[in-house]
């Protein structure tokens, strides 16, 4: 069995349950880096522009971090923010010409900030008897 592990980077700063999203997702990388963990990151355009080192950060630990899709984006300026980032974009967090893959919800958990120790209790329960595979290796694996 598989599941897979999602985290959403879609606030900014400056908005309300943004403040700390930082801080947040650097703790998470450590602490999955601790765990042998592999996550899905979703980042919106915003983030991207306004974090771009946050957004390195998760790839270079070895995450996959593709788009999560706002209003009015198109592929091509994912494309372009995310290859000005220096980072592989494949795919969406919803269907979006142009992506090679769109998320799917399949044994999916998803992290919301602040991290709470019972969701990642959980998520340690779930790795004793499965493996964790990104929506990005979920779908290299079917083609």
């Amino acid at each position: 069995m598989t599941f897979t592990v999602r985290v959403d980077l879609d606030r900014m700063p400056w908005e309300v349950g943004g403040e700390m999203m930082t801080s947040d997702v650097l703790q998470l990388l450590d602490f999955a880096t601790r765990n042998g963990w592999v996550l899905q990151f979703y980042a919106s355009i915003g983030v991207a522009k306004a974090l771009p080192e946050l957004v390195r950060a998760c790839a270079d630990h070895g995450h996959d971090v593709d788009l999560s899709v706002t209003p009015g984006v198109s592929w091509e300026e994912a494309s372009m923010v995310w290859r000005g980032l220096g980072v592989s974009l494949l795919g969406a967090s919803t269907e979006l010409v142009g992506a090679e893959f769109a998320a799917t919800s399949f044994s999916e958990v998803k992290l919301d900030f602040p991290l709470s120790e019972k969701l990642i209790e959980a998520i340690k329960e779930k790795t004793t008897g499965a493996k964790m595979r990104t929506h990005r290796q979920r779908w290299r694996e079917m083609t």
